[in-house]
């Protein structure tokens, strides 16, 4: 049986909390080399980016990567309950501060449809290897996703109905191999990834 979400969540966060900058860095890098020779990475030439804070797998060596790639990269604002991506116009920013201690974007360059196909990265506390994905309990990126599957982003309606504009997307959760437990548990709205990348490896989930 899974434990409680609430108890996942705590023994990752006290996991975490434990690990020094230097890890999350280094880790962060070592995933970011293993994607990249990946198609997964290869095949879009959008990139949806979740930018790191300091108790997460870090995401800079990924922006760096795709800029050099010259791939079209976008990050999260928090615009009340929704998820809004917006286009980071260099690795460094300049970044303005959300929530306190999340960096976000300029709101300059929306996210649109026609940035896709997109490869979608997602943070989270813990996975599993069904794609089940934890995060922090305030439903962001469902929420986004699910969007996309009912061809609506940023909470507006794409033209023509949902059917005819649901983008293409690749959803990979990116953590460290610490984070990988055996089950999350599940709601009906919780949108699983469709593969994970840590340090480590690369999982493709069903």
């Amino acid at each position: 049986m899974a434990r409680p979400k609430e108890e996942i969540r705590a023994d990752m966060q006290k996991r975490l909390g434990a690990l020094s900058k230097a890890v999350f860095s280094q880790k962060g890098t070592e995933a970011a080399a293993r994607l990249w020779t990946r198609d997964e990475w290869k095949t879009y030439a959008s990139v949806l980016l979740f930018l790191s804070t300091e108790y997460e797998i870090s995401t800079q060596s990924l922006l760096e990567l795709a800029f050099i790639d010259r791939k079209q990269v976008f990050a999260p604002r928090i615009d009340g309950a929704q998820l809004c991506f917006y286009r980071v116009p260099s690795p460094r920013g300049p970044w303005t501060e959300g929530t306190p201690g999340i960096r976000e974007p300029p709101r300059e360059v929306p996210l649109a449809m026609e940035h896709f196909p997109a490869l979608v990265v997602t943070p989270g506390l813990a996975f599993d290897r069904h794609g089940r994905r934890l995060g922090r309990g305030k439903g962001f990126y469902d929420r986004f996703l699910a969007g996309l599957d009912a061809g609506v982003l940023s909470g507006a309606p794409a033209a023509g109905g949902p059917a005819e504009n649901r983008p293409g997307y690749f959803v990979c959760g990116m953590c460290l191999e610490i984070q990988l437990v055996d089950e999350v548990p599940a709601e009906s709205r919780d949108r699983p990834v469709n593969g994970i990348l840590t340090e480590k490896r690369f999982l493709l989930c069903g």
